[in-house]
């Protein structure tokens, strides 16, 4: 598996720069499994005990399109020597439910990365550094917040702009702590294939936990902002 501080790296390399007609007809989008939380979706990233970066998550009603803002900031440090630097924004735009374009800039510790991909009639339409696709399949961003993403096992690769190839078995309801200490209730899902990661949901479908193994550490994603449920028990 070849993936960095969660956002995968899959192990074909890059795109060629023909566009892929994978077929004529395009599935319709996954419809988001909710209505968008309310204003923010936020977690600590963490490295051990260490943090070491921040993902938001913002909603915004424009115009009747949801617009769902993504930034991923992160900064590894071995005293006051940077050793690793990330950076990722990502705007997605979903309609009448269903996802209509996703924009994506990375900085992957100096090699950028840009995602162009918008739906039209024979497909998503996507336009990388590395050149151009058509995919026509129905698909599910790795962006984690819409559960949706557990139905449909074409996962699109926010970074890089290519279809995933993941297995995912549902474990076991389990206690998540969130950053205030509180402790819900969610469920265990644990992915492998182009991704290896364990993410989990509440049974309401609310994303609240993302965790995997990176250069030999343990990343964890602890929820700051954003839960709305109400059945909080004390953290043991």
């Amino acid at each position: 598996m070849r993936r960095l501080l969660g956002l995968s790296i899959p192990p074909w390399g890059l795109l060629s720069a023909n566009v892929l007609i994978a077929g004529i007809f395009l599935l319709a989008s996954p419809a988001m499994s909710k209505e968008p939380y309310e204003g923010k979706l936020a977690f600590d990233i963490m490295r051990g005990d260490k943090l070491i970066g921040r993902h938001i998550i913002t909603f915004r009603d424009v115009d009747g399109e949801t617009h769902v803002d993504i930034e991923v900031s992160l900064l590894v440090k071995i005293g006051f020597l940077t050793v690793f630097r990330y950076g990722h924004t990502n705007r997605e735009v979903w309609r009448g439910g269903r996802l209509v374009s996703v924009t994506t800039d990375t900085d992957d510790n100096g090699k950028p990365f840009e995602v162009r991909a918008e739906k039209r009639a024979d497909g998503f339409h996507v336009q990388t550094l590395a050149g151009e696709s058509v995919l026509t399949t129905a698909i599910t961003p790795t962006s984690y917040w819409n559960s949706e993403i557990l139905k449909n096992l074409h996962w699109f690769d926010t970074q890089r702009g290519i279809l995933l190839e993941i297995d995912l078995e549902e474990g076991d309801i389990e206690p998540v702590v969130l950053a205030n200490g509180q402790s819900i209730e969610a469920r265990r899902y644990d992915v492998t294939g182009d991704l290896n990661q364990t993410v989990w949901y509440t049974p309401e479908g609310e994303w609240v936990k993302l965790a995997f193994l990176a250069r030999g550490a343990d990343i964890e994603y602890v929820l700051t902002d954003g839960y709305t449920g109400t059945s909080l028990t004390e953290a043991e």
